[in-house]
């Protein structure tokens, strides 16, 4: 198996098409999210990360600062049919590590129900009851690093 994993700005134009490409499949066609709430004008703002696999990008994040210590893991995506493979789990990896070299104490997110367990198995913790965030079901979770 070979995987590259790669952080980038919104800026980084042929990347950010590479994580796009894996959101929309994802989000927009799969899980019938509005485009209009998946591209929400923060990803200028963010840094990004793309998983790939064997030359094809498969799973792509963004982090986003809340303040100097603390960062929201949004836009966690990873291409169906190269799920249950191990590479989410990667690609998180990889991004704690970063964050861990930026400083940063905190990650909270906002999991997909359906996802709990995996970031369970990551060690994040929830700290929310259930909630609706583009008509899916969500828990907000948190990590300390």
């Amino acid at each position: 198996m070979n995987i590259s994993i790669f952080s980038f700005l919104f800026k980084d134009v042929d990347f950010f098409k590479m994580a796009y490409d894996i959101r929309k499949k994802v989000f927009i066609e799969e899980q019938n999210v509005p485009p209009n709430l998946e591209l929400d004008g923060l990803d200028a703002g963010c840094i990004h990360y793309v998983l790939i696999h064997d030359e094809n990008p498969v799973c792509t994040a963004r982090v986003r600062y809340l303040n100097s210590s603390e960062v929201k893991l949004e836009r966690v995506a990873t291409i169906y049919e190269f799920r249950k493979k191990g590479l989410g789990k990667e690609l998180i990896n990889y991004i704690e590590s970063d964050l861990l070299k930026r400083k940063v104490k905190k990650i909270t997110l906002n999991s997909q129900l359906s996802a709990k367990k995996f970031y369970e198995k990551l060690g994040y913790k929830s700290i929310s009851d259930i909630f609706l965030e583009a008509g899916i079901e969500h828990l907000k979770m948190e990590k300390y690093l």
